[in-house]
């Protein structure tokens, strides 16, 4: 059964609570388990982590019974965020970590000099940019009977602290999220700044073309004419070519050696094509307890998804237009698809950060939505649950372990998007909420573990 309704005048401003609520309550319980005497509570079940170096420098992190480190900005500039911050000062010319600096796009850092604040005032900005870009996701949804409890299921994430350290997330969401809204309106100019922005925060274009690309393809199976199918697709990826570009010159412009300095710098990661090395694995479990479950149980079904479609089309069996809802999931499809297939092809088998590529983008809160909006038969519920209790017997070892607990999140997640009409109010009600909460305790795991240097599930 569907609750609420999410056309309720007040929405906007529960939702903005909501947020903030969460948001803060994350820092509390942090600073909270910063006292010895409570972190001896919880020691037990939330482990802190210290960072060593051997002689090699090789960084390694051992789990601790000390308590929550401090919040401090110095605390903050460890990890990809050393890298936006050197580029936030030098632009590109220190000589530190000079070549890989290249692999991180300026957009994020110039923003971050433009304002002039310390590493905390961007943490808090960046919570506020993704709240600004969920403000754009409600107008998506807007003509939408989405229940009103389901805006609310972002907050059931479990990767929303890389939108509290200084990482581009979140401006790359709220980039995304305008784009997306001129895409579903019609709006060229809207989706064009918000695609170039995109494009000049992450180095994501490789996924954007390849994307717009087959969604264009699926538009015009045996619709539309190959003069449309080329017209449109230029129009798409114009924007993603033009940001490309401008990131290019800025870096040639800053002392890169060659225009594709970007590409290069890739090497530093080792990330080449090559088949994919199995068994997958990941540099830490809390980023296995994400990717891995998120790989059975959304990943395979969007594959299916998405041969089906194609197959029906090609076959004309599927024979009408293509709306514009439908192309933004076609598009969200893509997208996640795109960057699980990338990692799989380029990282030896290595799914590292690929829990935050594929979970803190528009894209994934647009699938969600949609989710919960479709009503499905009962085959493929049924289809559905099996695979989702394959996915519990596969990593049933991760739901004792709370270095694991992000599986928790994804089933939760999953249970109130596919099955919450089959769900008394009350159990959903109750699911939310205790999903919420478990992800607030999650969520300052994490950020303890940027502050302490032992992001290793990046």
């Amino acid at each position: 059964m569907i609750l609420g309704n999410s056309k309720n005048r007040l929405r906007l401003p529960a939702f903005l609570l909501g947020v903030l609520v969460f948001c803060a309550i994350v820092f509390t319980f942090h600073v909270y388990l910063q006292d010895e005497n409570h972190y001896y509570t919880f020691r037990h079940i939330i482990k802190n982590y210290e960072v060593s170096l051997d002689s090699n420098w090789v960084k390694s992190a051992y789990q601790t019974e000390k308590p929550f480190a401090k919040i401090r900005p110095q605390n903050l500039i460890v990890w990809d965020a050393a890298h936006y911050n050197d580029i936030r000062v030098d632009m590109y010319q220190g000589k530190i970590a000079y070549n890989e600096k290249f692999a991180f796009f300026p957009l994020f850092p110039l923003m971050w000099k433009a304002l002039g604040v310390n590493a905390f005032g961007i943490c808090l900005l960046n919570w506020l940019l993704f709240f600004l870009g969920m403000l754009v996701m409600f107008q998506i949804f807007k003509e939408k009977d989405l229940p009103y409890w389901a805006y609310f299921m972002v907050l059931l994430v479990p990767m929303t602290v890389v939108y509290m350290i200084p990482y581009s997330e979140a401006l790359f969401f709220l980039c995304i999220a305008f784009g997306m809204y001129g895409i579903l309106k019609e709006k060229y100019w809207f989706y064009f700044i918000g695609f170039l922005l995109a494009s000049m925060a992450r180095s994501s274009a490789n996924i954007f073309l390849v994307a717009f690309l087959c969604v264009e393809m699926l538009v015009s199976l045996r619709q539309e004419s190959f003069k449309h199918f080329i017209t449109h697709f230029l129009k798409r990826i114009l924007p993603i070519i033009l940001g490309v570009f401008l990131v290019m010159l800025f870096q040639k412009i800053r002392g890169a050696e060659s225009w594709f300095a970007f590409i290069k710098a890739q090497s530093y990661w080792d990330k080449r094509i090559s088949l994919p090395s199995l068994p997958f694995t990941d540099w830490s479990s809390e980023g296995k307890s994400i990717t891995f479950p998120f790989i059975l149980m959304y990943f395979v079904p969007m594959l299916i998804v998405l041969a089906r479609e194609f197959f029906l089309r090609l076959l004309g069996k599927k024979k009408e237009s293509v709306s514009k809802w439908d192309y933004l999931r076609y598009l969200s499809i893509l997208y996640i698809v795109g960057n699980v297939l990338l990692a799989m092809l380029t990282q030896q088998g290595g799914l590292y950060s690929l829990a935050r590529y594929m979970l803190c983008t528009p894209f994934f809160v647009f699938l969600l939505y949609d989710t919960v909006l479709r009503s499905r038969n009962n085959k493929w519920q049924i289809v559905y649950g099996l695979i989702c209790l394959l996915a519990i017997l596969c990593f049933v070892e991760y739901f004792v372990n709370f270095q694991f607990c992000g599986i928790w999140l994804i089933i939760i997640g999953s249970l109130l998007a596919f099955y919450h009409r089959r769900l008394p109010n009350i159990v959903v009600y109750i699911l939310l909420i205790a999903g919420i909460l478990f992800n607030v305790v999650w969520t300052a795991y994490l950020y303890n573990n940027f502050l302490v240097d032992a992001w290793i599930y990046t």
